[in-house]
Formats: C-alpha cells, structure tokens, sequence
C-alpha cells in the first residue's frame, strides 16, 4: 500500500512537472506568433512614410514582447533546472540502492559458496522428524525465492539507473537550448533598445512628436472609453455576474498598483512644451524601471490589448460596472478572461528610456464615467 501510494504521488508531481511546461511552452508560441503578426505588420506598412512617434511604438510594442519571452524562456530554465536536481537526486538514491542491494545479493553468493552443498545434506541427516525436514525445506525454498527476487530487483535498478541518466542528459540538453535561446533573445532585444534610443534622441528634439503623441493618447483614451461603453452594454444585457459590492467598499482605501509618484494629475492639463491642453482620464504614476504593477481589487480582465497612445493595455473589470485601466505596461502577464485576485501580479511597467518612461498610466471607472484614481487610492503618509 505505502509503495503504491509513493508510486502514485511520483506520477502526481511529473504530471505538475509536465503541465507547468506545457503552459511555459504555449506562452512562449504565443509571443512568438505576436512578434510574427508585428513584423508582417510592419512589412505591410514600409510602403508609407511613418512618423518618428510612428516608429517608437513599433520598436517599443516588440521590445515588450521579446521582454515577455525572456521572462518566459527564464521560467522555462528555472523549471528545467527544479527538474534536473530532482533528477539527480533520484539517481543518486538509485545508486545509493544498487550498491546496498549488490552487497546483500554478494553476501549471500559468498556464503553458499563456503557452505557448499554438504552442509544441507548434513542438515538433513541431523533432522530428528520429517515435519523438520518439510519446514527446512520451505525455509531454503524462501531463501533462494528471496534470493532470486534480489537479483530481478538488481536489474530493474540497473535499468532505471540507466533511464534516469538518460533523462538527466536530456533535461540538461533542454536546459542549454534554452539558454542559448535566452542569450540570442536578449542580443535582439538591446537592439532593439539601442533603435528605440536613437529614436527618442531625435523625438525629443521635434515638438511635432510631441504633438503627435498627445493626439494618440487623445485617441487611446477614446477608444478605451468606447470599450468599457461596449462592456457596459454587454453586461447589463447579461444581467452582470461580477459583484462590485466589495470593490466599491474599497473608496479611499486601494492600494496603488505600483509603487511610485503622481506626475500627471487626472483631469485638464496644458503641456508646457507644446502648450496644447488635454484631459487625462486618469493619472500617471512614475516609478522604477521593470516595477511590478499589482491588481488593486479582485476581478476579471476584460482588455488585454496593445494601443498607440497608451502601448499594452489592461482592463479589469471588477463588478457592478467598476473598472480600472493599466496603460504603459511594458509586459503583460495576464490574459483576456483571467480571474485575478488583488495583489496579483498584472506586468510590468517599462525602462527609463522607453516612449513615456518609467510610469504607469491609471484609471479607474463607473460605469461610463471616469473618475479620479486619487479619490479612490490610498493616502500616502
């Protein structure tokens, strides 16, 4: 009973094991296909001229998705290299087993060697009863049936010693593929770096750019407000299956979804460069490069997308028609669909050195109507 359940709690962790690399693996295709839909994008696009802000996006929109496949590719090794300790740690067992079992099976080759066969003639001779001589009998019959399973097991070992260093090869192999994976990604991603830096050098110089991108966020916040409107109409026709009532408890007691400064205030601002007013339907929040934005409240991503303006883009969907909005992520971890709880992990904000810094853009809404993250957060001491 006890081996049989040893057996079947070995068959449960593979089978973890074997899931977790699946879904490591569908993650990586995913990215893979998405730069693959970007390049062709791109490609289509050569024909026309594209603006400087034209041409960050695009390098900044790959740069985020070959940094999702980095951090994808250093799961993957992690998860080969768990694998490949627990390997050698069953093979050393194996080993350590072997070598016991070869001892007690040599003991017992030495010994009816010295014995030789007289000594069970003598044995039986010496016998006073037959009821004696059967029990001896059964007794030697249990020794060499002992002895005969000793051997089997001694080259079952030797087998799965075998196949478990078969396997330690082969995870060892898979982890180096993966690590040269790992390094060419990254070669290409501070390429990629290296272009967007270029480009920003010249940006910073054109008040045109600067133009141009307060436009796309006009635009990217337009369209966002036109998905929650979509969403809204959605879920009052389903009759809504999120309840909200715990979120709207949370007013004035969130927590910040990253750690960080207010730069942009929410509502009507005049930039000073280009002196053009805008109304920011949410707040910008300044912090350190690759900073872990965290979900506030516990919901259901309804957004999961990549817009000018605003770059990759979340939205949570948190009941009774609440939600909030992520903006300037630089790797997204989540899926439209996921359920997420608060102080779940949603991605990752950018470096310094990308189009809108190292900042996350917030929202928060009812309904259709926007309303002030400031209000809703919690105060800072």
């Amino acid at each position: 009973m006890i081996v049989q359940l040893k057996k079947w709690h070995i068959l449960f962790w593979v089978f973890i094991f074997f899931v977790s690399a699946l879904a490591q693996q569908n993650k990586l295709a995913q990215l893979r296909k998405e730069i693959q839909n970007l390049e062709a994008e791109l490609k289509h696009n050569r024909a026309r001229e594209k603006t400087l802000i034209d041409q960050i996006e695009d390098v900044e929109r790959e740069i985020g998705l070959r940094g999702g496949i980095l951090r994808e590719l250093e799961k993957q090794i992690t998860i080969i290299s768990n694998q490949l300790k627990q390997t050698e740690q069953d093979l050393e067992r194996s080993i350590q087993s072997y070598h016991r079992l070869q001892q007690v099976v040599a003991k017992r080759i030495v010994s009816m060697y010295k014995r030789g066969s007289t000594v069970d003639l003598e044995a039986i001779l010496q016998m006073e009863s037959m009821n004696q001589a059967l029990v001896w009998a059964k007794y030697q019959k249990i020794i060499l049936d002992n002895d005969e399973r000793n051997l089997i097991l001694l080259q079952k070992k030797q087998n799965e010693i075998t196949r478990q260093k078969n396997k330690k090869a082969n995870e060892l192999n898979e982890k180096n593929r993966y690590f040269l994976s790992k390094k060419t990604e990254a070669q290409v991603l501070e390429k990629k770096k290296e272009r967007r830096n270029a480009l920003l050098r010249r940006e910073r110089q054109d008040i045109r750019s600067k133009s141009d991108l307060l436009k796309r966020k006009r635009e990217a916040f337009a369209e966002i407000q036109g998905m929650i409107a979509s969403r809204e109409v959605q879920r009052k026709q389903a009759g809504g299956h999120l309840d909200g009532s715990q979120f709207s408890s949370l007013k004035g007691k969130l927590d910040w979804p990253v750690n960080g400064r207010v730069v942009t205030r929410y509502g009507r601002i005049r930039d000073a460069k280009t002196k053009i007013w805008t109304e920011n339907l949410g707040i910008d929040i300044s912090t350190g490069e690759g900073a872990s934005v965290r979900c506030p409240g516990k919901g259901r991503i309804t957004v999961r997308d990549w817009r000018r303006g605003v770059g990759n883009l979340v939205i949570i969907e948190h009941g009774d028609g609440y939600y909030t909005v992520y903006g300037n992520l630089d790797i997204v971890l989540v899926r439209a669909g996921d359920d997420i709880k608060a102080g779940d992990l949603i991605g990752y904000v950018g470096d310094e050195n990308s189009l809108n810094g190292s900042m996350l853009h917030f929202q928060v809404w009812k309904g259709g109507t926007h309303h002030n993250p400031l209000s809703w957060l919690k105060k800072k001491s």
